[in-house]
């Protein structure tokens, strides 16, 4: 009997592992490729209305910034977005940072400070993909 869970288990693990893999998608990365800015699949919620705006995603984005010199450290920043598809505009509502994973800062923004998107910028990358989210799950 230990066999077989044990069987199970080992045949299963790799399926575990890909579902955490496929958590993170890759966004965007800057031209040096040491950052790189990933959107948590699995944590997108729709908002219908919030602070005048509606049809809002509410997504969290992983930055990682990979060492490139010996001595730099490794950091992650978790952010929480808001994005209303339809003015192009989003806001933040927290972020995590951490260096070679302990925290070294976390703020929340309790302000309501909707910002324009950009044409031809990262967050308007972060819009279109929001966008075809919202096409495809409506």
């Amino acid at each position: 009997m230990k066999k077989l869970y044990l069987f199970i288990l080992i045949a299963t693990l790799p399926l575990i592992t890909k579902a955490q893999t496929d958590r993170w998608k890759l966004l965007y990365s800057d031209t040096t490729k040491k950052e790189k800015t990933y959107i948590d699949t699995f944590r997108i919620t729709k908002l219908s209305y919030l602070d005048g705006h509606t049809h809002l995603l509410v997504i969290w984005l992983r930055t990682l910034s990979n060492p490139t010199q010996q001595g730099e450290y490794v950091q992650q920043a978790d952010t929480k977005v808001v994005v209303d598809v339809p003015n192009s505009q989003l806001e933040y509502k927290s972020v995590l940072v951490k260096y070679n994973d302990k925290v070294t800062s976390q703020k929340q923004y309790d302000e309501m400070q909707w910002t324009d998107i950009f044409p031809e910028t990262n967050e308007e990358i972060l819009l279109n993909y929001c966008s075809n989210f919202l096409k495809s799950n409506n």
